[in-house]
């Protein structure tokens, strides 16, 4: 009966290995029990933040017109009274949401969520002698997709899907030929 018990622990301790084996030749998960001050953690993040999939910046222009001044030997300057459109558009519906976007892409608006405004200006351009140029005079667009996701303590809760356009500023351009 002796002689058989050390078999028995004999057994045991080569199954022991061998299941250790298996574990690191596999790279199976093993529970382990922390030491020494060694805490949970978590990432403290509970709120709401805009993750955009894409953007882009463009120019919208609302005005144009080619100046003639080919034939003088002087400056010319041209004065125009333009218009542009200053909008929020898309899906976001409510300045909450807008302002999670702008802030997400780092772009200011010039309007509120949903408004849209006309403003009209004059434009001044110095034709140079001797040169043509075409003309220009509209908005500084923004566009944007993405989600509003929603987080507690770090883990996702939910996504709502969302995009938004707006203006950012007026421009006005000037290309000589």
């Amino acid at each position: 009966m002796q002689q058989r018990k050390g078999y028995f622990f004999k057994d045991i301790q080569k199954m022991s290995i061998l299941a250790l084996v298996t574990i690191l030749a596999f790279g199976i998960a093993v529970p382990v029990q922390a030491t020494g001050n060694m805490k949970a953690t978590y990432i403290a993040f509970d709120g709401k933040q805009y993750e955009y999939y894409s953007k882009t910046i463009s120019k919208q222009p609302t005005w144009q017109h080619t100046a003639y001044n080919k034939a003088s030997s002087t400056t010319q300057t041209v004065k125009y009274n333009v218009s542009r459109e200053k909008y929020v558009k898309g899906s976001v519906s409510t300045a909450a949401e807008f302002g999670l976007m702008k802030t997400g892409v780092k772009v200011s608006a010039e309007v509120g969520v949903g408004k849209t405004v006309k403003e009209s200006t004059t434009v001044t351009f110095a034709i140079p002698p001797k040169k043509n140029a075409n003309l220009a005079y509209g908005s500084q667009k923004f566009s944007t997709a993405g989600y509003i996701v929603t987080y507690s303590r770090g883990n996702v809760q939910s996504k709502k899907a969302i995009n938004g356009n707006w203006t950012y500023s007026a421009y006005s351009s000037m290309t000589e030929f």
